[in-house]
């Protein structure tokens, strides 16, 4: 079995996710998921988190213990041609910095590695080469910003 703290999710409600990686988080994790998230959307952001925003909660399974739930998507439309991808990787990535952070002292509170899904290429209708150009476009930019140690 392959071993990270944190999958990212893009489902602001998973138990109405059909057959894609939301729906199998909530296979995998356990029903209570759905309830953590919303919790966590709700006292975050009033219900509603916007897309550009990624939230780290914390679940119940000692193995993954992390989702950073990152919307991609306000409607079921496609986002071909947005750069909805990029900010949700980038927002992802902002949200784990800050996350670790706050738990600089207790290394088994933080994120080190992340599973991150194919954003965009079921509903959005993003093809697999520019969720890939877009999520590594973050992730670089992410590396190139930090400061040095």
């Amino acid at each position: 079995m392959a071993f990270f703290d944190c999958v990212v999710t893009a489902s602001s409600c998973l138990s109405s996710a059909n057959n894609n990686i939301d729906a199998a988080v909530l296979r995998f994790s356990g029903e209570d998921v759905e309830e953590l998230l919303q919790k966590g959307i709700q006292e975050e952001y009033l219900g509603d988190q916007p897309i550009g925003s990624s939230l780290i909660v914390e679940i119940n399974y000692s193995l993954h213990p992390f989702i950073a739930h990152t919307p991609t998507l306000r409607m079921p439309i496609s986002m071909a041609g947005k750069d909805h991808v990029y900010q949700g990787m980038w927002s992802t990535l902002l949200a784990i910095r800050q996350h670790n952070k706050c738990y600089y002292n207790c290394s088994q509170k933080q994120v080190n590695i992340v599973t991150v899904p194919e954003l965009g290429t079921s509903i959005g209708c993003v093809p697999i080469d520019e969720v890939a150009r877009q999520i590594s476009m973050a992730y670089q930019t992410f590396l190139f910003s930090l400061p040095p140690y």
